[in-house]
């Protein structure tokens, strides 16, 4: 496979006030200026696993995912791990939660043909409970727990055949929240 040329040639074709749409070579892509990148965190408390539900904006739905959310350039300024910071500082903002320690999963691009941002997973150790979910200013929260056991590991597809589907095994176990495939207009279940 031939290495395509990497060129600085890139052009902004729109800037907003918290990202830029730029043309390199005739490849349109999204950059966030003002982060560093996404954490995201597995934390697991007693069999559950934690799961966010909030309004997004993008999906015009109600997505659940993984606690998380970015780290931003200022995060850098105090000599620490900015990354492992914003992952800490999340999972409590967003669960209640605390973790024990934080432990490096990997790392990439989120997105790599629609986007510069890279996300970092993170494994909570022993989170424990400090405080209730805060959220950060405007953001409503649900904090859910889904159990680990006993989770389906396949569901019906559109066309009635079993497969595995990791995305609907989690969003069917979701208490009150019935099988509707992997997307519905109320709730956007992401994918592990």
């Amino acid at each position: 496979m031939a290495a395509r040329h990497v060129t600085d040639d890139r052009r902004t074709l729109h800037r907003g006030a918290f990202l830029e749409l730029i043309d390199r070579d005739g490849w349109e892509y999204a950059h966030r200026f003002a982060t560093l990148g996404v954490v995201m965190v597995v934390a697991v408390d007693h069999g559950a696993l934690l799961l966010v539900e909030q309004f997004r904006p993008a999906q015009n739905a109600a997505v659940l995912g993984l606690p998380g959310g970015l780290v931003d350039a200022h995060d850098a300024g105090d000599g620490g791990d900015p990354f492992a910071d914003a992952a800490a500082r999340e999972l409590i903002e967003e669960t209640g939660f605390g973790p024990e320690r934080l432990i490096l999963l990997g790392a990439g691009p989120a997105s790599p043909g629609m986007t510069t941002e890279h996300i970092r997973f993170y494994r909570a150790d022993s989170p424990r409970r400090i405080c209730r979910a805060l959220g950060d200013g405007d953001e409503v929260l649900t904090v859910h727990r889904v159990p680990l056991a006993g989770t389906p590991p396949v569901h019906r597809g559109p066309t009635g055949r079993r497969r595995a589907d990791r995305r609907q095994a989690v969003g069917g176990a979701v208490p009150g929240r019935p099988e509707r495939g992997v997307m519905s207009p109320r709730l956007v279940i992401f994918d592990l």
